[in-house]
């Protein structure tokens, strides 16, 4: 008489190679789960530092008496409801005006410092390291005149993305 069915042996090696595929699918998935991560936090650090390039383009093409006061803050005037005011990009000290990996903003009276622009500041980008070829973020055309450039180096993950723009203040 014979017996229709599975041996015990069988069912082993089946529940072996069932397990071996279930691992192999999970690991795929894990690591394009991973990679996907990695990439969204690369888009959204270019995200923000495009929208940070942007926002002080805007302004400075806007605003008048532009100065570059060092490679790493620029000074000018802008309008804002009616009243003549100075505006200042920075990127931070480590200390009393931020974070090294930032780039600030901050508004103040007509002809006022850093030091109160930065009682008011705001954070325009993160992750901002040291530009590898010219190590300034802001600076001046060298042979055009009142046309500035704005260079924002950001890094995450050992991989740096440089966003170059020109702007020429309208007034």
């Amino acid at each position: 008489m014979s017996k229709k069915g599975f041996s015990l042996l069988e069912i082993m090696v089946a529940i072996v190679v069932f397990a071996f595929v279930v691992t192999s699918a999970g690991g795929v998935f894990i690591a394009v789960q991973r990679a996907w991560q990695r990439q969204k936090a690369i888009l959204d650090l270019i995200q923000n530092a495009r929208q940070a390039t942007e926002a002080m383009t805007n302004e400075i093409r806007n605003g008048g008496s532009v100065n570059v006061v060092s490679g790493d803050r620029l000074r000018f005037q802008l309008i804002i409801n009616g009243t003549l005011q100075t505006a200042w990009y920075w990127r931070g000290d480590g200390g009393t005006y931020g974070s090294t990996s930032s780039i600030f903003r901050g508004i103040c009276a007509i002809g006022g410092g850093l030091g109160n622009a930065n009682s008011n500041r705001q954070e325009l980008a993160n992750f901002v390291v040291n530009n590898p070829s010219t190590n300034t973020i802001f600076r001046s055309h060298s042979s055009l005149p009142n046309l500035y450039i704005i260079e924002l180096t950001v890094a995450q993950n050992n991989r740096s993305y440089t966003l170059r723009t020109q702007v020429r203040p309208r007034n």
